[in-house]
């Protein structure tokens, strides 16, 4: 397993909160037992201290085997088990602000052949499940009224990260992207899964920015060549 580090210094909701997925990731024989469907969830817990045993849980409960975490203001770069055989890899750089991590399933954790932690605000998990190469990034976007530079900064380094990802992989963001896609798909469609609401705000960059990886937003953003095999769970959450 590789791992590799970003030493990005970043001043600076999920994207939903706690929506669950499921993708078929055909699974045939291998040394390691996969599900045939794995659920992922994504959402921003506002600070992980005193919560990781209660989050393994809730996680445990509703069957979610990667979860994607935002905002918590932990400092350090670790990974660390929090209970019902879930694994967390979190990064921060200070403890009152940003922080991010990506929990995995007991069974999904001998799947992983590399983890880059990007910054505070970013980081990702490359997954090999039996014939798939699957990449999953966590997410915290700046929000609204922080400086134009530093979601300039954010978006950049976002780029670069997915651009990185062969295009025959599939990738997977999930996170608190600070903005809203609003109810109206207009020049969008292929991109804009209907799950908005209201009006758009800052979602126009993320739109664009499904639009040049050929993404999806369907509560997470999806690569868009391996949409069909996405099963969306029902909530009872906001949707975005």
């Amino acid at each position: 397993m590789k791992e590799t580090n970003g030493n990005m210094n970043m001043k600076a909701k999920a994207f939903p909160p706690g929506d669950a997925q499921g993708v078929d990731l055909h699974p045939v024989k291998s040394k390691v037992k996969v599900k045939a469907k794995t659920r992922l969830a994504s959402l921003n817990i506002g600070m992980l201290e005193g919560k990781t045993r209660e989050l393994a849980s809730m996680l445990n409960k509703r069957k979610v085997d990667i979860a994607c975490i935002q905002e918590t203001k932990w400092k350090g770069q670790k990974t660390l088990m929090i209970g019902d055989g879930y694994k967390l890899y979190y990064n921060g750089i200070v403890s009152n602000r940003n922080g991010v991590g990506i929990i995995l399933s007991q069974d999904l954790t001998f799947s992983v052949v590399e983890f880059n932690r990007i910054s505070d605000r970013l980081m990702k998990i490359k997954l090999c499940i039996s014939q798939s190469i699957l990449h999953i990034l966590s997410v915290y976007a700046p929000q609204t009224g922080c400086k134009e530079e530093e979601k300039d900064e954010f978006r950049a380094i976002l780029d670069e990260a997915v651009m990185e990802i062969p295009k025959d992989d599939l990738v997977i963001i999930g996170g608190d992207l600070n903005a809203h896609v609003g109810k109206a798909r207009d020049s969008y469609k292929r991109q804009h899964g209907g799950f908005g609401y209201g009006e758009r705000n800052e979602g126009e960059h993320i739109l664009k920015f499904a639009q040049t990886f050929d993404l999806a937003i369907d509560y997470m953003l999806i690569s868009r060549r391996r949409l069909k095999d996405v099963i969306t769970a029902k909530s009872s959450q906001e949707k975005v």
